[in-house]
């Protein structure tokens, strides 16, 4: 029956001490992998907050003129200008 050896003193580890159980190596492959899904959660977060905001985010409804509904036929086409965000489009015109 093998026994499982937790100490690095017990599996003649170089450098090993008693008590010790953790090694170098698999401290640093762990502090390897923290460090790489803090960097991931830090690219991952912000990009994932800026594609679901917009969901949140409530506007209010605008009402805008575009003639006498007279004008308007179902079987007509009848081309209108309308604008879709108030200030967008309009660089220079103060």
């Amino acid at each position: 029956m093998k026994r499982d050896r937790r100490y690095t003193l017990e599996n003649q580890l170089p450098g090993g001490f008693e008590g010790e159980t953790v090694t170098r190596r698999r401290f640093m492959t762990g502090a390897a992998a923290a460090a790489g899904t803090v960097a991931a959660a830090a690219f991952t977060l912000p990009a994932l907050g800026f594609a679901v905001a917009p969901v949140f985010e409530h506007t209010a409804d605008s009402w805008q003129e575009v003639g006498p509904v007279s004008r308007f036929t179902s079987s007509d086409y009848l081309p209108e200008v309308i604008t879709s965000q108030a200030g967008i489009g309009e660089a220079g015109l103060a």
